[in-house]
């Protein structure tokens, strides 16, 4: 296979003057001709003794004994690196001090306190542009306004500026939008004193309003980013997809654990044009700053303004605590009862923000999440109906040493139905979970071709070949996290809906006398020893000793997960069997029944206020 030397989206544009990302085979070496590179992926080694290079590490350029030469980066393994231009270096030094742009040893904790927003009054969360002609302002606004629709509640848009501004300026409230309002100041001058006023501005703002969004001027002084990093729950970087965008990304992960403020969540969000793909930018973003993309807001025009609109409120909602997030369990067959519960949800006005799923889960969350609704769904799911139907997705290995199946028919089916799509694509955000084999960790794909990740998440471990990704093998993301409300609550969800699909040994006690039955109806029908003998998917045989194993392993994480959502929905059946994909209208008949029986608990998630029950933590997603 031939290895790319530069990534597309970071191609020269000057000849040898602008930004590159160059891609370095193992034991090769790569000469350092840019002032600043940034190690994007792998680990390289410097010439001198104990100097080596991860992502997120930079290189400065030195010449060798005064001689001219250029310094040389060998790769340890295959790697990535980012070369920037002068006039890039040049541009970001305006901003940020040389050290911090030529270093490769990371900061360490800084001993400055993190000003608590919970005993000083509103929240604060910061908007800030890495990239030139970003709409912050307009997003500032559109943000405001949601969460003042949502909370009845006034809200700031506090906008730092790059020079110093007028120190007695009061907010003003923006015509259009009831309960916003908007003050101006400085984030530059020609002393310190902007320094004081600025803090005083950002402390008086939290005092007099719940909610403060500040948006950083491109501008803005370095000083001013560490003013209100202090002081914010949230830091939003937008950004562009060029090489120094992601630099600056960088430093800015690099400055707040510089200070100690590591703990706060740095949630990217990239800004495409219209018809820009987003392809190799969200996979970078994640190793070197450890953060994964966490939106992608495509620029209105071309069809995108419901998008961005839909987009900027889900955002809004977040920050207000509002957001609702939908978790789906594995399960195979009895994974169709998910489309059931969406259906519900759909006819009762249920408004979900992110969807994430894992196996099943995560095939039905990729498929609402292009677009389709619930009937649409019903209507694929039936096209299997029938007692062959589950044989129209069989595609046997021919040597079936890694699996009995492989995935090309599910993946033609799967690209038929939502095409050939990124996660930037989506109508609705959605997370697919899947199980790296070498490792055997949990990934969390938010990034890459969908189709890739779904067709990773399904692939049953004995049954189903592993998928291959990027020089990376994967499986079934059940097997360690079946139901993924750890994604949500990671993302800083607060209303979590969990769809359950993995019954407990409780429940598989209660069904036992009434699943004998209908397996000793299911023999006669199907000829008693004679399925037996020739049927891998009869009760007792290989496929189903095996996927029971795989469901006594899942049953405890699943029930672990259900104690962290806050209305879990439970839709089984004792007729319930994996591979029945022959009966779909049978789970969704379940699904619906389950969420119209908890209608109530759901719409009294969705109306309480500020849910605070539940814990928020950062999970590192990976995205592919």
């Amino acid at each position: 296979m031939k290895f790319p030397r530069k990534v597309w989206w970071f191609q020269r544009r000057n000849g040898r003057r602008g930004d590159a990302v160059d891609h370095v085979r193992a034991g090769q070496t790569l000469s350092n001709g840019s002032p600043v590179s940034l190690i994007l992926k792998g680990r390289c080694a410097l010439p001198q003794p104990d100097a080596v290079l991860r992502p997120g590490d930079t290189i400065r350029e030195r010449r060798a004994n005064g001689d001219g030469g250029r310094s040389a980066i060998r790769a340890m393994v295959d790697s990535a690196v980012l070369r920037l231009s002068r006039d890039t270096l040049r541009r970001l030094s305006d901003r940020w001090s040389v050290g911090a742009l030529a270093t490769h040893r990371r900061p360490g904790p800084g001993i400055v306190r993190r000003v608590d927003e919970e005993t000083h009054g509103g929240k604060i969360v910061c908007l800030m542009p890495l990239s030139e002609g970003l709409p912050c302002a307009d997003f500032a606004r559109s943000l405001a306004a949601t969460i003042a629709e949502e909370t009845s509640q006034s809200v700031l848009c506090l906008q730092v500026e790059g020079a110093d501004v007028a120190k007695n300026g009061s907010p003003a409230a923006v015509p259009g939008h009831a309960g916003v309002f908007r003050q101006l100041v400085g984030g530059g001058g020609r002393d310190d004193r902007w320094v004081e006023n600025l803090a005083r501005k950002l402390e008086r703002g939290r005092e007099q309003f719940p909610h403060v969004i500040v948006e950083v001027a491109r501008a803005a002084n370095v000083e001013a980013f560490r003013e209100v990093l202090h002081r914010c729950a949230a830091a939003y970087p937008m950004l562009r997809q060029n090489g120094e965008s992601l630099f600056e990304l960088n430093l800015l992960v690099r400055e707040a654990v510089a200070q100690g403020l590591e703990t706060i969540p740095i949630k990217p969000l990239v800004y495409l044009e219209p018809g820009e793909n987003a392809h190799g930018l969200g996979r970078y973003i994640e190793t070197t700053v450890k953060r994964p993309v966490h939106f992608y807001l495509r620029a209105a025009g071309e069809g995108n303004d419901a998008r961005l609109r839909a987009n900027l409120r889900r955002l809004g909602r977040e920050i207000c605590g509002r957001q609702v997030g939908l978790a789906l369990s594995s399960g195979a067959a009895r994974g169709l009862a998910h489309i059931g519960v969406i259906q519900v949800l759909e006819e009762n006005g249920i408004e979900v923000d992110f969807v994430a799923g894992s196996s099943m889960g995560a095939y039905i969350a990729a498929v609402w999440g292009t677009g389709h609704d619930g009937r649409e769904m019903e209507k694929f799911a039936r096209e299997l109906e029938g007692y062959r139907g589950i044989w129209r997705l069989m595609d046997l290995a021919i040597l079936p040493q890694r699996g009995f199946l492989l995935t090309k028919r599910v993946r033609r089916r799967l690209a038929q139905t939502i095409g050939e799509v990124h996660f930037s694509d989506l109508v609705r955000p959605v997370r697919v979970v899947a199980t790296r084999l070498d490792t055997l960790e949990r990934v969390i794909f938010s990034g890459g071709s969908v189709v890739d990740a779904v067709l990773a998440s399904i692939a049953i471990p004995g049954v189903c070949v592993p998928v291959t990704l990027d020089g990376v093998t994967y499986f079934d993301g059940g097997i360690c996290d079946p139901l993924p409300v750890d994604v949500l609550t990671g993302m800083g969800i607060r209303k979590i809906i969990a769809v359950n699909t993995i019954a407990t040994p409780e429940t598989l006690r209660a069904c036992k006398m009434e699943m004998a039955e209908l397996e000793r109806r299911r023999r006669q029908r199907l000829g008693g020893r004679v399925n037996s003998a020739v049927n891998l998917f009869a009760v007792g045989n290989a496929f189903d000793t095996l996927m029971r194993s795989l469901h006594a392993a899942q049953t405890r994480l699943a029930e672990i997960s259900c104690g962290k959502a806050d209305v879990i929905l439970r839709p089984y059946t004792c007729e319930s069997r994996w591979h029945d994909f022959g009966n779909p209208l049978r789970y969704i008949r379940l699904g619906r029944e389950e969420a119209e029986a908890q209608m109530s608990a759901i719409r009294a998630l969705i109306d309480s206020p500020h849910h605070e029950n539940q814990p928020t933590h950062h999970v590192l997603a990976h995205a592919a």
